[in-house]
């Protein structure tokens, strides 16, 4: 989605609203899922860095069996049971998994995954853990995130940059600062590349920074 002179405040609009399900006070208050955690988690894990299901379940019963556990959630939490279950009997995956998921993981959403969780062997809870910390870590973060969010923002409606001149002009790579300004998605850019491309544009644009890391003539 670029930005053009014409939508740009729609856009800067658009962008402060995300993550609107939940609110404190008027304010987005946003949370990192289950769903988006899980996904990066089996990309990571996968040493093919994809989320294809064929993919994933060759690799797990081959090379990465460490990759199953995840699999089988991720497959749950994306509603891809049937695609799953097509895709293990082709390649013989051991019958455990796919008892697990259609006896276990049936129904899976962001609000039953706790009690789900409970009653599923060690390996899965282990994965879960790993969400909670992430979770807790992301929770951290996003108050200092959103702000040197809407602070880069306010510095592209001012100089009527798009997306991609604020990627380019920052180094940040284009398909992530997309998801993070335009989607639902604010796990794909860190608070220290956000630190780092605002510190960018204000040595650009001549804006003064203070001490605390705040660019006082933004809003002047």
């Amino acid at each position: 989605m670029d930005v053009t002179k014409s939508t740009k405040q729609e856009f800067y609009d658009f962008s402060r609203g995300m993550f609107n399900n939940n609110t404190k006070g008027g304010e987005p208050v946003r949370h990192l899922t289950f769903k988006g955690f899980i996904t990066e988690y089996v990309k990571k894990t996968s040493a093919q860095n994809t989320i294809s299901i064929h993919k994933i379940l060759k690799e797990a019963t081959t090379t990465n069996p460490k990759l199953m556990e995840p699999a089988l959630l991720y497959v749950a939490i994306a509603n891809k049971a049937n695609l799953f279950l097509s895709v293990a009997n082709k390649l013989n995956v051991p019958q455990k998994y796919m008892t697990i998921l259609e006896t276990k993981l049936t129904n899976m959403s962001e609000q039953t995954l706790p009690q789900i969780i409970t009653s599923l062997p060690v390996a899965y809870k282990k994965v879960y853990d790993k969400y909670l910390d992430a979770k807790k870590k992301y929770s951290s973060d996003d108050p200092a995130k959103e702000f040197y969010k809407d602070e880069i923002l306010k510095i592209a409606q001012k100089h009527n940059l798009t997306i991609s001149a604020i990627a380019k002009t920052t180094g940040l790579k284009r398909g992530n600062a997309y998801r993070f300004f335009s989607k639902e998605q604010d796990d794909y850019l860190s608070l220290q590349l956000l630190q780092k491309a605002y510190k960018i544009l204000c040595k650009k644009y001549s804006i003064e920074e203070g001490d605390d890391g705040y660019c006082y003539k933004c809003n002047a």
